[in-house]
């Protein structure tokens, strides 16, 4: 493995795309907004949140659950602040309703995180 070489990253084009048979679009780098990232950031944010409640058993981990719970919170509570500050309020609600939801019970699952990112990755 060490004799291998990493590839060499190219740019990809929307011809390169052609091959795939779908209808797979390309970001456009000029107008996005650097505070954009966080929108997929917290859904990812909300995912591990939801997994850890699922996964982890307040009776048999109950410490540990409370300790990574409060800790998705500190970073998606990091996370929103910007938002509210360089993105629209419209996102900021979207992504705040959506926080409370997660936080009550609610399950954010990988349906739920793909929709949030195809609802603004072209924004």
């Amino acid at each position: 493995m060490d004799s291998l070489f990493t590839p060499y990253p190219i740019e990809v084009t929307s011809k390169m795309l052609t091959c795939f048979g779908s209808n797979v679009k390309l970001q456009s780098k000029e107008n996005l907004n650097p505070y954009s990232r966080y929108i997929g950031d917290i859904g990812q944010e909300l995912w591990i949140y939801s997994k850890n409640r699922e996964l982890l058993s307040p009776d048999e981990d109950g410490e540990y659950l409370a300790y990574m719970l409060v800790g998705v919170r500190e970073k998606i509570s990091i996370m929103l602040n910007e938002v509210k500050m360089h993105l629209l309020s419209e996102i900021y609600r979207d992504l705040s309703t959506l926080c409370d939801l997660t936080y009550k019970g609610e399950v954010f699952d990988d349906m739920k995180l793909n929709t949030l990112i195809l609802k603004y990755q072209y924004m």
